[in-house]
């Protein structure tokens, strides 16, 4: 069996956090962006400000969670990517999909999965969070994921205490 992978990510740098970026990033053994997406591509992006990518690949880049995590050390706003995760039988057939969310935030990162629908093309489109998921999720979030999914969820997770686990 075989698999599809789909990795998006738009984030727009300010200008006063691009050389903090991307000085930092230079001594990051563990930032491997420019394996997705390709060396050039990556530095014109952090050159302009402007990180956007929507990527495919056969093989499951397994580094992302861990880019946006290394990527949320530098900028002083969340830093937000989503993985669409697809197992192909032997004729190529869907067998699985699974969408997640990776948040990262001054360097810690949460892993939400999320729902999806198929467009009429027949194309995954990652859509909000699993709320049943996340509820099972929920003591293992930190603190600021909690109270911001609170905010973002306050009728469905209304129930929820978003206070220190």
């Amino acid at each position: 069996m075989g698999g599809r992978y789909r990795y998006l990510l738009e984030h727009s740098i300010a200008g006063e956090d691009l050389e903090p970026l991307r000085s930092g990033l230079e001594d990051e053994q563990g930032f491997r962006l420019h394996e997705l997406v390709g060396r050039e591509p990556l530095e014109r992006m952090l050159e302009e400000g402007e990180l956007e990518i929507d990527t495919s690949t056969a093989d499951r880049f397994f580094a992302f969670g861990p880019c946006i995590e290394i990527l949320s050390v530098y900028l002083p706003e969340y830093v937000s990517g989503v993985e669409v995760a697809e197992t192909l039988d032997h004729g190529l057939n869907r067998r699985r999909i699974e969408c997640y969310r990776y948040i990262g935030r001054r360097g810690e990162l949460v892993t939400v999965p999320l729902e999806y629908a198929l467009s009429l093309e027949r194309e995954i489109v990652p859509g909000h969070e699993d709320l049943p998921r996340l509820r099972e999720l929920w003591h293992e979030l930190p603190t600021w994921a909690r109270v911001a999914y609170k905010q973002t969820y306050v009728v469905e997770l209304g129930d929820l205490d978003a206070g220190p686990a």
